[in-house]
């Protein structure tokens, strides 16, 4: 088995956004779905091979989806418009994804994380598909990708939404608390000032879900919003220089704790993406 690198450029080809809402929906339920996909000069992938696809050219960009090659390489009418009028055809395969993530809802394998992989950057850079993937670049891709979705929580609930909660009993024990112990932490310095220019300039509203505490509370929930780091804290060893506007966006608990939930965290956009995908469903 040989793993290549397939590609999809949005601004040269749109991709219908109910059949990536559908294949995105199907592949979070564990249901393999099969699509074909063009293959760039490439014609030597064959059935059983592994394939990733990687989105660029326009944000977010980054692997979205993977699968498994189920045909030989076939030629078909060229997926570019403009190709197509020239009767000119295009390589393809067809592939079983067993993932595939709607940028409109999930965060995806952001390039940045990718180009800190030990694996040649120029795959991320790539401006054609169907490049092949050396087998130890492979398996720390494929690493790195299970880490991503579980992080994201793709197959969480693999019954779907409606099957959220079991309607089995459940024998629960009782659980002791309350004791004490010692517990060695890393602390890391913040300057208060930091936080209130950033909340000066943005305002004390989530950069996620545009909550505010005061709307809710009232006058006890003024100005009361966390701060976070675009750039970890924990990356710095030592006290560094911050910029309050460029560094820093004011979120609330709960959205920062799942910025956090992975390393590196997610972004704002991605999060924010993910949220409005949910609230459109619903």
């Amino acid at each position: 088995m040989t793993t290549y690198l397939l590609t999809w450029n949005p601004n040269r080809w749109n991709w219908p956004q109910k059949e990536l809402e559908r294949l995105s929906r199907r592949t979070s339920q564990s249901k393999k779905v099969r699509d074909g996909w063009s293959t760039g000069n490439n014609k030597n992938l064959s059935k059983c091979d592994r394939i990733f696809l990687l989105r660029q050219q326009k944000e977010p960009m980054g692997i979205m989806a993977s699968g498994t090659v189920t045909s030989r390489v076939y030629e078909q009418s060229h997926w570019d418009k403009t190709k197509r009028s020239k009767s000119k055809k295009s390589n393809h395969v067809d592939i079983d994804f067993d993932t595939v993530l709607d940028p409109h809802d999930w965060p995806l394998l952001a390039t940045d994380s990718l180009k800190r992989l030990p694996v040649r950057k120029q795959l991320w850079s790539t401006r054609s598909g169907g490049v092949e993937i050396f087998s130890d670049e492979a398996k720390t891709i494929e690493a790195a990708w299970k880490k991503h979705l579980k992080g994201i929580q793709f197959r969480a609930n693999k019954l779907g939404a409606s099957n959220a909660f079991s309607t089995l009993p459940i024998k629960i024990k009782k659980l002791r608390e309350g004791g004490t112990t010692e517990v060695t932490l890393d602390v890391y310095e913040r300057n208060a000032k930091v936080r209130k220019y950033c909340i000066d300039h943005w305002g004390p509203a989530c950069a996620v879900c545009e909550m505010t505490f005061e709307a809710d509370y009232g006058e006890s929930g003024t100005r009361f919003i966390h701060a976070h780091h675009l750039n970890p804290m924990s990356k710095a060893k030592q006290k560094r220089s911050v910029d309050p506007i460029n560094d820093l966006r004011p979120v609330c608990p709960n959205c920062h704790s799942v910025l956090h939930k992975i390393n590196p965290p997610l972004k704002i956009s991605d999060l924010r993406a993910l949220r409005r995908g949910r609230l459109l469903r619903k």
